[in-house]
């Protein structure tokens, strides 16, 4: 560098001697004044050329300070700058767009732009770049660019450029100023707005809690791409899906109920007697994430892009309780579970799962935690208005049942009544006109007429009683066998005239869990609706056996059975349902209601199977007692 600097030096210095001879002045000549006016001039020269040197320099830094600035902005801007020539061969490009595609600027000079698009987007491109590259002005490009892990959306504006072609002749050649901008950010913005303004237009519009939430789930899986979500709720003590799209059967049976059991089957309790959830869902429902681990969110969310390592983790390092891997042994990379509070309380969550690595990022996680909360505040709403609508048809229901129920105490209550009165009435003023004979006669009839009547106020006292809660539920572990032996005791004089034999086949040793007058009631009501059915010398059977944490009870006879039209009828006031027993015996109408009302207390249910001419099994459930 210096060398060349001392050329230019000795070139200059040539020319001004050469300059200096041909004006033709001799220094021999002039007088000392003359020379002194010219040495003090020369000085004055000097230090004006040094200024003027100065500046320049100043110049030539300011200049290549933002020559600088503009390589900087040029390279490091926000979008990316391409300049191409009419056949889409890149001339220039800066480092933003070269890293969209993953390569360094120097690579991408003189390649042709469609070879960094996705196969896809090629043909779009060739269709419209000659119209473009001629008039680009108010148009724009929206490409498929191939980046480094997927495809990469960008969006093209350009301008017509004359630039300097760097050949012999120094012809000047059209060029495209491409400025490419990556909308990705703008388009996931844009989907999420979206996605917001239609769970909020779907919350406000519907009025079923099933329709509202599938609808919701629907638009999540459409607005992110997502393969497979679900939404679960509480359901007793458990929380099963709701709702889920994409997910297999093998999946959601595996993964439907999330409630711990033992080896028995049994359902495990914590300490503080609730039952106990598995997996990370369970950890999220019952809110004991820790926020200080990156696994979760600081509002209890639970998220991975990459769940294949969580398998490597020992179990004294692994955030996750009691971890099944259902997810990831069905390929689920991505997994993010986002718990829907209702009052504070999970009641919920949302579950998203995507078989690629890297599917979800914290701005979408944020996102889903707002959803969630607005299905939270829709649920609270949803569920008011669904109990508000169930609690009127109820109230029709009982109301109805209410005046079915005055139907039978003023038809079956009164013409026994009726009938004691007026017979009565007879013995005390009349008794002359009647034998011994007759008057046993008469008081077996009125003792059974009287029975009757005490039976149905019985049942309407216990019914009311029910209705409004007044009864007291102990429950106890007994023995079932003791319990049935008990009624049956008080059926054998019953049955005993009508020649049935009733057959006991109940394990010892089989106990339930039960509030011991209430199951009187049902089995003392059922066993003697059997023995009413059932013709003279028949057969009935009572058989229970234990089925997991129940214990199933049977009463089979092989009576005159009932068709569909009263065993629809047969657990409600409806008094079209009643039949008459095969001795003419008549019964209250609410046995079987009593029965259905007292076995669902404890947590079981009941039913009936049965037809014409076959008989009748009444079935139940009880909880065991171990």
């Amino acid at each position: 560098m210096s060398s060349d600097v001392q050329g230019i030096n000795k070139s200059l210095r040539d020319k001004a001697e050469d300059r200096l001879e041909q004006d033709g002045i001799k220094m021999d000549n002039l007088s000392n004044l003359e020379v002194q006016a010219l040495i003090q001039d020369l000085r004055v020269h000097q230090i004006e050329l040094e200024l003027q040197n100065q500046e320049l320099r100043n110049t030539q830094n300011q200049l290549e300070s933002a020559r600088d600035r503009f390589a900087r902005l040029f390279n490091d801007a926000p979008v990316g700058y391409l300049i191409i020539d009419e056949k889409g061969i890149i001339a220039q490009s800066n480092q933003t767009f070269a890293s969209m595609v993953g390569q360094e600027p120097y690579n991408l000079t003189g390649k042709p732009l469609a070879e960094l698009m996705s196969p896809g987007d090629r043909p779009i491109f060739y269709s419209r770049f000659k119209a473009f590259f001629k008039n680009p002005a108010g148009k724009q490009l929206e490409l498929g660019l191939q980046g480094k892990s997927s495809k990469l959306p960008v969006r093209c504006v350009g301008r017509r450029e004359s630039v300097l072609h760097v050949q012999p002749e120094n012809q000047s050649h059209q060029h495209l100023l491409l400025i490419i901008n990556d909308f990705r950010e703008q388009d996931l913005a844009e989907r999420r707005q979206r996605l917001m303004a239609k769970i909020l237009g779907i919350l406000n519009d519907s009025q079923k809690l099933d329709d509202g939430i599938s609808r919701i789930l629907e638009s999540i899986q459409e607005e992110t791409g997502v393969h497979a979500c679900g939404i679960r709720l509480r359901k007793g003590n458990d929380f099963p899906y709701y709702v889920h799209h994409g997910f297999s059967k093998e999946f959601l049976q595996a993964e439907n109920t999330l409630q711990t059991r033992d080896a028995h089957g049994d359902v495990c309790r914590n300490p503080d007697g609730k039952p106990a959830l598995e997996c990370t869902c369970g950890l999220v429902l019952t809110g004991q994430t820790d926020p200080s681990n990156p696994l979760f969110t600081p509002n209890g969310s639970c998220w991975t892009s990459d769940s294949f390592p969580l398998l490597d983790l020992p179990e004294s390092q692994d955030p996750r309780h009691h971890p099944r891997n259902t997810c990831i042994h069905h390929g689920y990379q991505s997994v993010a579970l986002i718990p829907v509070r209702a009052n504070q309380e999970i009641v919920g969550l949302i579950q998203l799962n995507d078989h690629r690595k890297g599917f979800f990022d914290r701005k979408l996680i944020n996102f889903l935690e707002e959803v969630s909360s607005s299905i939270g505040l829709a649920l609270m709403r949803l569920q008011d208005t669904q109990m508000i609508k169930e609690s009127e048809e109820q109230l029709k229901i009982l109301l109805t049942e209410k005046d079915k129920l005055f139907s039978i105490i003023a038809h079956d209550l009164k013409s026994p009544m009726a009938g004691l009165v007026s017979s009565t009435e007879m013995l005390a003023h009349q008794q002359d006109i009647f034998s011994q004979e007759d008057i046993r006669l008469l008081a077996t009839e009125l003792h059974k007429n009287a029975r009757n009547t005490f039976a149905l106020l019985e049942d309407l006292l216990q019914w009311a009683r029910i209705s409004q809660g007044g009864m007291d539920f102990s429950p106890k572990k007994c023995s079932l066998y003791e319990l049935v032996r008990s009624s049956l005791y008080t059926a054998q004089d019953v049955a005993g005239r009508k020649d049935i034999a009733i057959k006991c086949e109940i394990p010892q040793d089989l106990t339930v869990l039960v509030d011991q007058p209430m199951i009187n009631t049902v089995i003392r009501n059922v066993i003697f609706n059997a023995v009413k059915f059932t013709p003279q010398g028949g057969n009935i059977s009572v058989t229970a056996r234990k089925s997991g944490s129940d214990v199933k009870v049977y009463v089979q006879d092989d009576g005159i059975g009932m068709d569909e039209a009263i065993m629809s009828k047969i657990f409600s006031v409806d008094k079209s349902k009643r039949q008459y027993g095969t001795d003419g015996e008549r019964g209250t109408g609410l046995g079987l209601i009593l029965c259905k009302e007292f076995v669902e207390k404890h947590g079981g249910k009941i039913w009936v199977e049965s037809e014409p001419g076959k008989g009748t099994k009444v079935c139940f459930t009880l909880p065991a007692g171990s």
